[in-house]
């Protein structure tokens, strides 16, 4: 959001500890815990896991985070 210019820094809007990416939404920002457990199936997610979810998985997570259409 930061190279887009649409946010003034890259701290996570939702834990505020880590850059926010995309990967760290989905794999790491411990304030998703519970909503990545609910959307994409399990808690933790490691980044070669990715690829394995489904496309649906990832929009409904983005959708529940209210990111859709943002990334």
């Amino acid at each position: 959001m930061r190279t887009l210019g649409l946010e003034e820094d890259d701290v996570c809007r939702f834990c505020g500890e880590e850059e926010e990416t995309p990967e760290h939404l989905i794999v790491t920002c411990v304030a998703l815990v519970q909503t990545r457990r609910q959307r994409l199936g399990r808690k933790c997610i490691q980044v070669e896991d990715i690829p394995s979810l489904g496309p649906l998985q990832i929009l409904n997570f983005l959708r529940e985070i209210e990111l859709e259409g943002t990334l």
